[in-house]
């Protein structure tokens, strides 16, 4: 029997649109009450007291006598008038100059601060505050400094600080804000906003706080947050800075400035200006950059400094731009320090019997007395970012190698420079040593070897492991030659060994730096600390546990005592060959990035990113 089935009604057309339009409705209104929800938040999420410990000194007081500490304060990063002085922070240490400049004081870890890293200063509540990148806060109240120092390490990188009504506040590339009531520091937004690198903050009570990856957040006086993100073309732009101008905050950032207008969105006001600070005096606003280029905002007026600007303040009408050459207004320089080293990032250290020969990383270089007394400097679009300076007693010569090439100096006139013209094998040179009348160049491409006027090349064709080669060491006539790639060995004119994880117990391949000790093979690799050869092709790796760190490039020296190695970011390494005891020291550097160790008769040298110290070495006991 044939069965008939049952027609479905039609469903018209326009109750599928009316559900869609319904559905899209509910879709909405969910995100946008989501939206709501995290926007405004209460300010006490994640508040909590941090537990912290203090140091307290004179300032005044040479807390080290054994050393000296020779910096540059030509970079000057951030600065402010409190209590009849201007106070900078700059690459060389924290200077504290007098109404009309004329007088002085620079303090370094020597006058006992525990870095030379500073992020920025601020006050409150009549103590000057200074916010570092690596040892926690500091304050300055009349001539005795605090150290505070934070139990979870995280909160002792700070990049950003500012007093306000509520409190200082803190920031930095962890999770929330730091806020301190002058006894306790508590934590908000801990689950909110990330890397901070900018705060301010109005007369109402509204703090604004600049981030990289989250735009501009906002916290209203009723403790509501909102956030607003900034946006070029459809992109996301990191905040460089954050200033309130007449109540309103104004955002720098690469491709211009933006201010937030009433609806809390942002609003592009001045485009194709790579911004990077900004700062108010009375009705005017600037914005400044760090080519040196300088700009009123409102009146889209421009003027230049002619050198970079890394921040700026005002002062009695007046406003102060800190540049890498110091202090200066748009008509005259109010700090220009006295000759200096030409730049604190020092790459390399050489004692020859003239004098100390400073190489540095952008700057050329510096001749000092023995006593680190400044004598001259020399710089040219060829002699920068200089890796190694090795001193030749026979001829009487430095070789100067750097990434463009190998100079030559006597004294302190070049006489000549070798590049791939010449025949080396890359310009990029990392180190070299002399044996016997030979040279050994360490390059970005290779090996290359000169002997009586001939250059001779190796490289992975021949068997080399890496073509990166950033160490040298010569024993018992094998040249071992330490690359990105493990170690090779050469001898007779051949590469006979190639060491590396795979057949050995290195515990890494990053060979930073090599060194010979009473046929002992001392190697700082970049990640897998210090190892050590005592058997030809055996390694063993010193201070399990916590031997994980990276040996800065060619940053090992060894006298009849110990070994030094300068470390990357735990301070100077001091370890004693035999015993195997060991020892960081950190307290008595203005870095914990040690870039450069040599030492002499009486004294150790050590080059850091923020400038060089000399230490009697009857300091280090272990």
């Amino acid at each position: 029997m044939r069965q008939h089935s049952k027609k479905t009604p039609k469903i018209p057309l326009y109750i599928y649109l009316i559900f869609a339009i319904l559905l899209g409705i509910i879709i909405f209104l969910l995100i946008f009450f989501q939206r709501i929800n995290r926007a405004l938040k209460p300010i006490q999420e994640g508040a909590g007291e941090q537990r912290f410990s203090t140091q307290s000194y004179f300032l005044g007081d040479c807390r080290y006598p054994f050393q000296k500490v020779i910096t540059s304060t030509r970079d000057c990063y951030d600065g402010l008038y409190f209590e009849d002085y201007y106070y900078f922070i700059s690459a060389g240490g924290l200077v504290r100059a007098t109404p009309d400049f004329k007088e002085y004081n620079c303090f370094t870890v020597q006058n006992g601060l525990p870095t030379l890293n500073f992020t920025a200063l601020d006050t409150f509540r009549n103590t000057l505050y200074i916010s570092t990148l690596d040892r926690g806060l500091l304050s300055l109240k009349g001539d005795i400094l605090t150290h505070y120092h934070f139990e979870k390490d995280e909160f002792n990188t700070l990049s950003a600080l500012k007093g306000s009504p509520s409190g200082l506040l803190m920031g930095g590339d962890f999770n929330g804000y730091l806020i301190f009531d002058g006894q306790t520091f508590s934590l908000r937004l801990a689950e909110s906003i990330k890397g901070i690198f900018s705060i301010d903050c109005n007369k109402e009570g509204e703090i604004s706080f600049g981030t990289k990856s989250q735009g501009l957040i906002i916290v209203k006086s009723n403790n509501m947050v909102i956030s607003v993100p900034i946006k070029y073309e459809g992109k996301d732009v990191p905040v460089n800075a954050v200033k309130y101008f007449q109540g309103i905050p104004f955002i720098a950032t690469n491709q211009g400035i933006f201010k937030i207008n009433r609806s809390d969105g942002a609003e592009l006001v001045l485009k194709s200006f790579f911004c990077t600070g900004l700062e108010a005096l009375e009705d005017k606003f600037f914005g400044y950059s760090y080519s040196g280029e300088i700009i009123e905002v409102m009146e889209l007026r421009k003027a230049s400094l002619g050198v970079p600007v890394n921040g700026a303040f005002s002062h009695n009408n007046e406003l102060y731009y800190c540049t890498n050459e110091g202090i200066a207004t748009i008509e005259h320089w109010k700090y220009r320090p006295k000759k200096q080293l030409s730049e604190n990032y020092i790459t390399s250290v050489s004692l020859n019997p003239k004098g100390l020969l400073i190489g540095t990383f952008e700057k050329g270089l510096n001749f000092l007395d023995p006593d680190g007394q400044f004598r001259a400097d020399y710089y040219s679009e060829r002699i920068r970012q200089i890796n190694w300076i090795h001193y030749s007693p026979q001829n009487e010569v430095s070789y100067i190698a750097t990434t463009d090439g190998l100079s030559q100096f006597k004294g302190e006139k070049e006489v000549g420079f070798w590049d791939a013209k010449e025949g080396i094998i890359n310009n990029y040179i990392s180190y070299l040593l002399s044996h016997q009348g030979v040279l050994y160049l360490a390059t970005g491409g290779g090996l290359t070897i000169y002997d009586q006027g001939v250059f001779k090349n190796l490289y992975a064709f021949h068997g080399l492991v890496n073509n990166h080669v950033y160490t040298l060491a010569y024993h018992n006539e094998k040249l071992y030659i330490g690359t990105l790639g493990g170690i090779s060995v050469y001898e007779k004119g051949n590469i006979v060994n190639n060491y590396t994880t795979s057949n050995t117990d290195m515990t890494v391949n990053w060979i930073t730096a090599l060194l010979f000790r009473d046929g002992v093979l001392w190697v700082g690799t970049y990640g897998g600390g210090l190892l050590k050869m005592e058997k030809e092709g055996q390694f063993t790796q010193l201070f399990k546990g916590d031997g994980n760190f990276e040996v800065n490039n060619n940053a090992l020296y060894s006298d009849d005592r110990y070994l030094y190695v300068g470390t990357l970011d735990r301070g100077l390494l001091v370890a004693d060959p035999e015993s195997m005891r060991f020892k960081y020291y950190t307290d008595l550097l203005p870095s914990l990035n040690v870039t450069a160790v040599t030492g002499g008769p009486d004294n150790v040298y050590l080059g850091t990113d923020r400038g060089l110290l000399i230490i009697q070495k009857n300091y280090f006991k272990l």
